[in-house]
């Protein structure tokens, strides 16, 4: 059902919150109200880094210098690290652009 609602991949999911973990949940909130339960799985989705800071630290660049090599504005991809902005739902020009930079699959950078 989160699923459903946050339009997270069952992968994206799976690989925020362990399955052991996402199991250990359903006992504390398959009988709770869904929205407590959407502010549950929310809440791990918050406080995971996101794919595209991990990529770009991994790459070794820092805000600014995906900033140059992409195109894509310093602001944009700062509110990405911090999941102000919704890097699922960008263009997928942006997304190309990101990937391209980052030398990796427009895939990788999903949360």
């Amino acid at each position: 059902h989160y699923q459903w609602h946050s339009g997270r991949t069952f992968q994206s999911i799976l690989s925020t919150i362990p399955y052991d973990e996402l199991l250990g949940l359903y006992g504390t909130l398959h009988e709770a109200d869904i929205q407590k339960s959407y502010d549950v799985l929310d809440a791990h989705f918050a406080k995971s880094e996101s794919k595209l800071k991990t990529a770009r630290k991994h790459r070794g660049l820092t805000q600014e210098a995906l900033a140059n090599l992409s195109g894509v504005s310093l602001n944009t991809i700062r509110a990405y690290e911090r999941k102000g902005k919704d890097l699922n739902k960008a263009q997928f020009e942006i997304v190309v652009r990101l990937a391209k930079a980052l030398k990796c699959d427009v895939t990788e950078l999903h949360d």
